[in-house]
This record gives C-alpha cells, structure tokens and sequence, in this order.
C-alpha cells in the first residue's frame, strides 16, 4: 500500500510469481467482496468502459478498517488535518473505490503520458467523467494530458473542499461526504 507505484505486481507477494499465478487467488479475494480491481485504461478512452485481463490493475481493499489495519495507521490519522500521513491519499482512493462499487460502478483508472492520472473513471450516459481524488486542496495537472486524447464534457474533484464548479476547466468539485449522492445522480 505503501508503494509509489500503485499498479499491481505478482513481485511484491514473491519475486518468481506472475500474474498468472495468482489469477485464480484474485478472483478468489474479488469474488469474496474482500478486493475491488480497478482496471488500466491507456490514453484514448472509448466508450462502453470494458474489463481486460491483461491490463495493468490496482487492488483496492473492500473495507477501510481493513485498510486501517493493514497499513497499522490509526483510522483518525488519515482525517487529521494537522497530521501529515503518507497513506492518507491512498486511503481516500479506496474509500471511493468502495463507494463507486457499492453504487454498482465498475473500477477503471486512466493513465496518460507522463505519469499523468485519474484514479477513476466513471461513464455517465455517453460521456467518460475522469475522477481525482485527493486529500485536500489540490489541481488536476493530467486534465490537459486527458483531454489531448479525449473528449471531455466535465472532470470531477473528489476532496476535502467545499462544492464548486470551475467553468473554464469544467471542474466539478465534491466533497467526500457527498459522494454517495452524485453516484445516484449519475446512475438516474
């Protein structure tokens, strides 16, 4: 969990193992509700948002006490705002792993040239909405990667900060606790 880089990798379990090897443990912890897998999508995106079983995936746990106590990170740290924790923008990504599946959203991610990212990528209707999540106040410096590649009728901002909309960049911001709402929203 701590890792910079938060794609998957057999090697971190056991250096010989690969994918592969451990398909069948996978589906496993997915189908036990234990591990959501938010699936790769690279550069151009299409529509209808598909699973591939030889993208690159990340694993997200299926709960945050479990999270919480794997990481061995007391739960409050991670909404302190006075604290500095390293996992705790990890932590606020899998929380919305967990809300975007509990709403009935399959998980997928963008990456882009350069490192540029979306934690999350959400269709609504005909539309591809990116999804960043962070834990404060923070930019989307991969919208202009994202949007060099796709069409984009609005990106949302998942944080701390108060609702906005940020016309220019067609910036939908959200805080956490409102989350649940906006996924019904788009689900109707």
């Amino acid at each position: 969990m701590g890792k910079e880089s938060k794609n998957f990798k057999p090697g971190i379990v056991q250096k010989s193992l690969r994918n592969r090897d451990l398909e069948s443990p996978l589906d496993w912890l997915s189908l036990a509700h234990l591990v959501y897998r938010s699936t790769m999508v690279k550069e151009r995106v299409s529509l209808h948002l598909m699973e591939a079983k030889e993208a690159l995936y990340r694993l997200y746990l299926s709960d945050s006490g479990i999270f919480s106590y794997e990481s061995q990170v007391e739960p409050t740290a991670f909404l302190s705002q006075t604290g500095r924790n390293t996992l705790s923008g990890i932590f606020f990504e899998n929380y919305m792993a967990t809300e975007l599946v509990s709403h009935g959203f399959p998980l997928f991610y963008w990456r882009g040239k350069n490192d540029a990212e979306f934690e999350f990528l959400l269709q609504d209707k005909d539309a591809v909405v990116p999804i960043d999540v962070k834990k404060k106040k923070g930019t989307l410096n991969s919208l202009s990667k994202f949007i060099a590649h796709n069409k984009l009728d609005y990106a949302v901002k998942v944080s701390a900060n108060r609702y906005g909309y940020d016309k220019e960049h067609r910036i939908r911001t959200l805080p956490f606790y409102d989350v649940g709402f906006y996924l019904e929203e788009v689900k109707e």
